[in-house]
């Protein structure tokens, strides 16, 4: 049966492992172990001495093995520690469906909507889309508030293109002034502020902007943004200003991960995140 859970589908060593060929055991090391140690954890199974102050370690030892047999009585697969065609197909259902993620596990992402501007892609869609992307992390994206911001005909003119530079920590202009605009938020929720575009020098190629005033997490996105643009920009909030996938950049170089740069060239129909990313993710205090 064809895999549906995104990072075991992306992940070559995974997809053979679920065709017997070879299987995985105790012994292996690398990125594939990595998802399979996460998929566990994500399942309510926690490998305390396999995590690592910069994620889970990667190597098939004997917690790893451990946790494998555990799974595989408590779904009667037969406990050999073994991860192949029955336990990925197992762990890929559960993980799919959300069924298997142990309630207690499961992590929540309060959101509060304030709009400018009218979205190009319908905001029910930007929103479902943050929730699929991160529910198959055992992560829920809740809906706090939604409001327009009933500004006047002058204001609505004077932030529908919002001029500055999208940095990480936001003092002053028209990205500071925005984001006190409406209600204020509790300090460990985000707020999503749409806009209809950002001036100069960013105007019609920045679609969103994670940078947000301290203690006051939110985000920026432009009417022109994509489906994933949302989920994107939350994700960048999430992982803070000190997560980088490379030497200075925060951004993914992979076009199926949700971090990739230009989310208008994610080229999959459900983009993933790593092992790394989700540990990062899950430590935010947004993530509760």
């Amino acid at each position: 049966m064809p895999l549906s859970y995104p990072p075991f589908v992306s992940n070559p060593r995974i997809v053979a492992a679920s065709n017997n060929s070879p299987t995985m055991r105790s012994g292996e090391r690398g990125d594939p172990v990595k998802v399979i140690q996460q998929a566990l954890v994500d399942l309510g199974y926690a490998m305390p001495r396999s995590t690592t102050p910069g994620g889970l370690d990667g190597i098939f030892g004997q917690e790893t093995a451990a946790r494998v047999r555990t799974f595989q009585a408590d779904n009667n697969l037969g406990a050999d520690g073994i991860v192949g065609r029955n336990t990925v197909t197992a762990l890929d259902h559960f993980l799919t469906t959300g069924g298997g993620i142990n309630p207690s596990r499961r992590r929540r992402v309060t959101l509060h909507f304030r709009s400018i501007s009218l979205t190009d892609v319908p905001f029910e869609q930007h929103f479902s889309a943050a929730q699929r992307v991160y529910g198959q992390y055992g992560i829920d994206m809740v809906f706090g508030s939604g409001m327009s911001l009933g500004l006047s005909e002058t204001e609505a003119r004077r932030f529908e293109v919002v001029n500055g530079q999208c940095v990480w920590d936001i003092t002053t202009g028209e990205f500071a002034e925005l984001q006190g605009l409406g209600p204020a938020v509790p300090s460990n929720h985000i707020a999503v502020y749409y806009v209809g575009a950002f001036g100069a020098p960013s105007r019609n190629t920045l679609r969103g902007c994670g940078g947000h005033r301290a203690n006051r997490p939110a985000c920026i996105i432009a009417s022109h943004g994509t489906e994933w643009t949302t989920a994107h920009e939350i994700g960048h909030v999430l992982l803070t200003r000190h997560f980088s996938h490379t030497p200075g950049g925060a951004h993914h170089t992979s076009r199926g991960n949700l971090m990739f740069s230009d989310t208008g060239r994610i080229n999959v129909t459900l983009p993933s995140l790593t092992p790394t990313q989700v540990n990062q993710i899950k430590a935010s205090i947004c993530c509760i």
